[in-house]
């Protein structure tokens, strides 16, 4: 396989290291908004109970990032008047993480499902859904 020099040359990068090249900053975002262009229309192209389940499952991963923010901000909080009270809040909260996160993997799995029903075997749009 012969590679063409003058396309490497073309392309705008900025030096990090020796022997290593970056994508400029606006090149790395235009790569970005082209990945998730690509993502959109792949799922786009899914049966709609798929792209419902799919806003679910972005839903669930939304609260679960709220839930684990919750619990970070319970662990940097101590209350030495009340620690028992606060093991109680922590240990709530880390289950109710952990459930959520449980929820989110059974999700994944119906969606997996529902694709191999929709005869949708492709990994390519199997990671796209899913990611």
């Amino acid at each position: 396989m012969r590679i063409d020099s003058s396309y490497s040359q073309s392309i705008p990068t900025t030096p990090q290291s020796e022997g290593t090249l970056r994508l400029q900053p606006q090149h790395n975002q235009a790569k970005a908004q082209a990945e998730a262009d690509i993502e959109q229309s792949l799922r786009e192209q899914l049966p709609a109970h798929i792209q419902k389940m799919l806003e679910q499952i972005e839903r669930v991963k939304e609260q679960i990032d709220q839930a684990r923010e919750r619990l970070r901000t319970l662990q940097n909080e101590q209350d030495p008047n009340d620690e028992e009270a606060h093991k109680a809040m922590l240990e709530s909260q880390r289950n109710l993480v952990a459930n959520m996160e449980v929820q989110l993997m059974q999700m994944t799995q119906a969606v997996t499902e529902a694709l191999k029903e929709a005869g949708i075997s492709d990994p390519g749009i199997l990671l796209s859904a899913l990611s």
